[in-house]
C-alpha cells in the first residue's frame, strides 16, 4: 500500500466532522469518504427521505454488524484501494472501524464539543430539539469511542478552515509544536463554528 495521507475523524454527531472533511477536500485536495457512505446507499433503496436519516443510519448500521460484523469495513477497504491521494475518512465510530484506520496508518483525530453547544449545531443543522436530539445523544456511537487513545484530540471550535489546514499540517508531519497544539485546542477562538 502507498504511504499517503489519510485522516480519520471522530466525534459526537455534530462537532463538524462533515465540515472540516469538506475544508480538507476543497482546500487540501483530500478524497472525503465515510463508513456511512455504504449504508446511505442502501438506504437509497428504501427512499431518498432515508439517505440522510441518521437515526435510520443508526439502526441499519447496528442491523449490518450483527449479520456480517465487517461488512463495512470491507467495503471501506475497496474503496481506500481504488483511491489515489490524500484521504479523509468523516465518520469513525466504532473501535473495529478505529483499528482499520490505524491498519491504514491514518491519523486518528478525536473531536469533543460540550454537550451543550452539540445540541445547538444539532437544532441549526438538522432541526433536532427535545426528545428527538436525546434520541441522537442516546446512540451507541456517541461515546463508544471515549477511552482510544487518539494520534490527536482536540476541541472542534473556531474557524473550521484553519483548523482543517492544521489537521493537514499535522497528518503530513505528525509532529505539532506545544504552540500549535495549543492554538488547536485553545478555546478563546471564537466558538462561532465558521463553514
Amino acid at each position: 500500500m502507498i504511504k499517503r495521507p489519510i485522516i480519520a475523524l471522530s466525534g459526537p454527531r455534530a462537532c463538524g466532522k462533515s465540515t472540516i472533511a469538506s475544508h480538507l477536500v476543497n482546500q487540501h485536495g483530500y478524497t472525503r469518504i465515510a463508513f456511512a457512505d455504504a449504508l446511505r446507499n442502501i438506504a437509497r433503496i428504501a427512499g431518498d427521505e432515508f439517505v440522510n436519516d441518521r437515526i435510520y443510519l443508526a439502526k441499519l448500521g447496528e442491523e449490518l454488524r450483527q449479520l456480517m460484523p465487517h461488512f463495512l469495513i470491507e467495503v471501506m477497504r475497496i474503496k481506500v484501494n481504488s483511491l489515489e491521494g490524500p484521504i479523509v475518512i468523516e465518520d469513525v465510530r466504532f473501535p473495529v472501524e478505529e483499528a482499520f484506520c490505524r491498519e491504514l496508518g491514518a491519523t486518528t483525530i478525536r473531536l469533543e464539543i460540550p454537550e451543550e453547544e452539540q445540541l445547538v449545531r444539532l437544532k441549526e443543522r438538522d432541526g433536532k430539539v427535545g426528545q428527538d436530539a436525546a434520541d441522537m445523544l442516546a446512540c451507541l456511537d456517541e461515546s463508544i469511542l471515549d477511552d482510544v487513545e487518539w494520534d490527536l484530540e482536540i476541541d472542534a471550535v473556531g474557524d473550521f478552515k484553519i483548523l482543517a489546514a492544521k489537521l493537514n499540517d499535522f497528518s503530513n508531519n505528525r509532529i505539532l509544536t506545544s504552540h500549535q497544539i495549543e492554538s488547536l485546542t485553545s478555546r478563546n477562538i471564537s466558538s462561532e463554528v465558521k463553514a
